[in-house]
């Protein structure tokens, strides 16, 4: 334990965001039925992958920039992050307007097997502002619209840290969600700006407390079953809720799921985002966290070859998940399970072997 603590990096941290990558591509290509849906939950379940990527992403800015960062110059550090969410936009810019060109040029039989565009956007002339003002990035890559505007605002997060104001960032990161949940379509970033920040706050805070949980390894042991627990019990249901109206009406528990189903909608909407998706999005980043740390060996020895560069270089990865898709939904198309699992694993496999390339680490976001 006191080996893993000193280490620089925290490798479940890699592991966790791999994993949310390999989802995430999945889901965007959503070649079902396969028996990856077991893997993935077609991104249909209380929460998705998308949630807990954009969670993590706040959760290191919170460790890394404002922690571990705590003692250097601020306006450095601003310039980088700006630098970064500038990147970022060019990049979501770019592979917005590649995407629609593909969804242009396309035979009309696979344009449907491509995410559109908002019906307005008909025009080159509109889709390319619309691009450029960020207000229709294409949905395979619509998580740098966010984490581009989270990294402009995050200097003002880590002011307000240095000036002993944790508090202000969180209570007003909390009421900018409560107001936009007055809206009957709200902001996406609006939204999700909760998740970014309180991540943040609690990765500010994440040595401490694990320092303190590594003298009191009873709390520590019983959050772990805890957040485990609950994790693999509301998935369960969630599936349940979403997937599971053959089996339980086969069981005579159709009912059940029926009620399980309206309730869940209701309760982890996600446009907009009701606090029950919120909070249990937290509670299954925990979960996560806390399953592939007791199992990191193992899931080290068999799994990490690939999820610790996914994780590692996970903007790269999501980056190329976008660029590779059409190219994979243009020449295949949706078949039996076996052959859907296929094309799901193909395509992981391009994604990690495009990134043990030199010029895609150094030319792609990392």
């Amino acid at each position: 334990m006191a080996t893993r603590s000193k280490s620089r990096r925290i490798v479940e941290f890699d592991l966790v965001r791999g994993f949310f990558i390999m989802v995430i591509t999945l889901d965007h290509l959503a070649y079902w039925p396969s028996p990856l849906a077991f893997f993935s939950g077609k991104g249909w379940l209380w929460v998705s992958a998308a949630e807990g990527f954009f969670l993590i992403s706040g959760f290191l800015i919170g460790y890394i920039r404002a922690y571990k960062g705590r003692h250097k110059d601020l306006w450095p550090m601003t310039k980088s992050l700006w630098r970064r969410a500038l990147k970022l936009y060019v990049w979501g810019v770019g592979i917005t307007l590649f995407l629609s060109a593909i969804t242009v040029m396309v035979p009309p039989d696979n344009v449907n097997t491509l995410p559109s565009l908002p019906p307005e956007d008909s025009s080159v002339g509109a889709t390319i502002v619309n691009a450029l003002l960020m207000r229709t990035f294409h949905a395979w890559i619509f998580f740098l619209r966010m984490y581009t505007v989270m990294l402009l605002v995050t200097p003002l997060f880590l002011w307000l840290i240095r000036k002993g104001q944790l508090w202000v960032a969180v209570i007003a990161s909390i009421v900018l969600y409560a107001v936009s949940l007055i809206f009957d379509a709200p902001e996406a970033v609006v939204q999700w700006q909760l998740l970014f920040f309180l991540a943040a706050a609690l990765g500010y805070v994440f040595t401490p407390v694990r320092n303190w949980m590594a003298e009191h390894l009873t709390w520590r042991n019983l959050l772990i079953v805890v957040l485990v627990s609950v994790t693999a019990v509301t998935m369960i249901l969630s599936g349940i809720a979403i997937h599971g109206e053959y089996l339980m009406n086969r069981i005579g528990l159709g009912e059940f799921q029926t009620a399980l189903y309206h309730w869940g909608s209701g309760a982890f909407s996600n446009f907009p985002m009701q606090p029950g998706r919120m909070i249990l999005a937290f509670i299954w980043f925990g979960g996560f966290l806390a399953f592939f740390h007791v199992f990191r060996d193992p899931i080290m020895k068999y799994l990490g070859w690939i999820l610790v560069p996914l994780g590692k270089y996970s903007l790269t990865a999501y980056c190329l998940q976008a660029i590779l898709l059409p190219f994979i939904v243009i020449v295949t198309e949706a078949s039996g399970p076996l052959w859907n699992m296929f094309i799901g694993l193909l395509t992981l496999m391009l994604m990690w072997l495009l990134m043990k390339s030199k010029l895609v680490l150094k030319i792609m976001p990392q």
